[in-house]
Parts: structure tokens; sequence; C-alpha cells
């Protein structure tokens, strides 16, 4: 794999391990602040109120989303198919 990314960038193994080494230095702070913007994300919903919080919850699964979808194919069946709702 280093060999094809070599390849790919241009750059010669030293300056692919140093790159490489880098960022895997990095890895820790990076997962911590993600921890740290996802753990305070928790904190932000927890103070929605109940109607912002159900508000959110049907934008997150999708809901209306899914309802179209099935009214649209229920729709384009009617009208492609009639003789078939018999």
């Amino acid at each position: 794999m280093d060999a094809v990314m070599l390849a790919i960038s241009g750059q010669d193994a030293k300056q692919w391990k140093a790159a490489l080494s880098a960022a895997m230095a990095r890895l820790p702070e990076q997962a911590a602040e993600q921890i740290r913007y996802w753990e305070g994300e928790k904190e932000r919903v927890r103070r929605l109120s109940h109607s912002a919080a159900i508000t959110r919850l049907i934008e997150a699964l999708k809901i209306d989303a899914k309802i179209d979808v099935i009214r649209r194919t229920a729709r384009r069946r009617l009208i492609t198919r009639p003789s078939e709702q018999l």
C-alpha cells in the first residue's frame, strides 16, 4: 500500500514515512477533539425543549422524506397501472 501511495503522491519513502508518522502522532488529539465535539452535541440535545427534540428526531430519521417517497411511489403506480388496482 505504501508503494502505491508513494507512486501517486510523487514523494520518496522518507517523505512518506515522515508524513505518515506526523499523521499518526496527531490521531490522539484529533480523536479527543472529535469526542469533545460529540459530547457537546449530546449536551446541546439534552437542553432542547421537548418540541424541538421531537422535530430534530423526525428530521434525523428522515421520516418526512420516507413518507414522500412512499406517496410518490404509490401515486406513480396508480397512474401507470390503474387496472392492477382492481
